[in-house]
């Protein structure tokens, strides 16, 4: 079963897609949610709330000519809030690293403290 995905606005036209987002009869067709995804990770929160604004996702099975129409707003909402969570594990697993890194570069001051307090130990005996 093959599905196809297009994006409609309030005036019944569809999304053409791309970085200057207009609305024509015919449209973009989607091929899977992903695509969708990687067309919107080109916007901000904001201009995809503002561009999407009152637009639905029309989800059509090509064997059986179901629709299924879904407010996008849902669907950019989700889409906001995972994009939201995947930015902070990233934070989080670079502040990881970093403490790691950190706590080498630590270790190895400690070692060179140690070898400079034992050269200063054998200048001061001779």
């Amino acid at each position: 079963m093959s599905q196809f995905i297009k994006v409609r606005n309030s005036e019944g036209n569809f999304s053409m897609g791309g970085m200057y987002v207009r609305f024509t009869k015919k449209g973009k067709t989607w091929s899977t949610i992903g695509y969708l995804k990687r067309h919107f990770a080109q916007f901000t929160d904001d201009e995809l709330l503002r561009i999407y604004q009152g637009c639905t996702l029309t989800v059509m099975d090509d064997e059986t000519l179901e629709k299924t129409a879904i407010p996008l707003f849902d669907i950019i909402s989700v889409y906001i809030t995972e994009r939201k969570q995947h930015i902070e594990v990233k934070k989080l697993q670079d502040i990881k690293t970093m403490k790691k890194r950190y706590k080498q570069d630590i270790v190895i001051l400690q070692n060179k403290i140690k070898e400079i307090d034992k050269t200063l130990g054998n200048l001061s005996k001779n």
